[in-house]
């Protein structure tokens, strides 16, 4: 089971983590059925200006883990071993979302509020490009 859940937190991670490439609520459409509802989340004007950095600073570290690791997994000779690599990515993914103050709970989350709130969306859209752009 632990293994189970691991893994549909690491696709989350994986989809979430396209967001510096691709528009938040388009990421987050992919990412709400495993999320649960979206009402979950909490809205928009919960989250501080901090919280949101710190969600930005997740994505661009989550997009570049997914850089690093694509690599690997393309060249993976076995689905064990693509498995054990994902799995490492998973891992890594974690650490740089907790790394940033954020449980995976509370990144999911704003993943799943911005879907549904444009103005969050451009929010997040901006703070991504400016940490990006370090």
């Amino acid at each position: 089971m632990f293994t189970s859940a691991r893994t549909a937190k690491g696709i989350s991670f994986v989809l979430a983590g396209m967001l510096a490439a691709a528009p938040v609520s388009a990421v987050a459409q992919q990412a709400a059925p495993q999320q649960g509802a979206p009402s979950q989340a909490a809205p928009a004007a919960d989250y501080s200006d901090d919280k949101l950095e710190s969600y930005a600073e997740a994505v661009v570290g989550i997009q570049e883990v997914n850089q690093k690791w694509q690599t690997e997994m393309n060249a993976a000779e076995s689905q064990e071993e693509a498995d054990k690599i994902r799995e490492q990515s998973f891992t890594e993914m974690e650490e740089v979302v907790q790394d940033k103050g954020l449980t995976v709970q509370e990144y999911n989350d704003i993943t799943v509020a911005a879907q549904s709130n444009p103005d969050l969306n451009q929010k997040i859209l901006a703070m991504i490009n400016e940490e990006a752009g370090r």
